[in-house]
């Protein structure tokens, strides 16, 4: 998984830079939507966070397919990321240089729960942990569920 990711950053950055003499402006924010996740997270190091990105993706993976119900805890967080990067890939790609009053109002309410807690934190982070502690309740649920069938 990581190195999918590390591929892909390559070859971003071969297609843009081959087909550019002069980098646009519209080639630029291709080039970053090429780079997602990780634009969304950091301005520099791009690389290294999609690399470290792909390297928890394949750990979830492996977790999920090997332990019984781990999904549960990690599938709730993932849902929650993968919403949260959806929605601020379509505000970008739908907003020009400057943020409108309408497009802030969209971005909030996609970022809800977190966008609440936005003065105190990143909402992104807030929705994971809410993802998290969902994704817990959901596995406690269902292994006492089951201890108390067999037991």
């Amino acid at each position: 998984m990581p190195f999918a990711f590390l591929l892909k950053d390559v070859l971003a950055t071969v297609v843009v830079l081959s087909n550019e003499t002069g980098i646009s402006h519209n080639a630029a924010r291709r080039y970053s939507f090429a780079l997602l996740p990780g634009p969304l997270f950091v301005e520099s190091r791009v690389m290294l966070f999609n690399f470290v990105f792909g390297a928890l993706v394949g750990v979830a993976l492996y977790v999920c397919l090997r332990f019984a119900r781990a999904w549960l805890l990690i599938v709730p967080p993932a849902a929650f990321l993968l919403k949260d990067i959806i929605a601020l890939t379509i505000a970008v790609l739908f907003t020009g240089a400057e943020i409108t009053p309408t497009a802030a109002r969209y971005s909030y309410l996609a970022l809800l729960p977190g966008s609440v807690l936005h003065k105190i934190g990143d909402p992104m982070l807030f929705n994971v942990l809410f993802g998290a502690l969902l994704g817990l309740i959901f596995y406690l649920y269902f292994a006492r569920r089951r201890f108390a069938v067999s037991g």
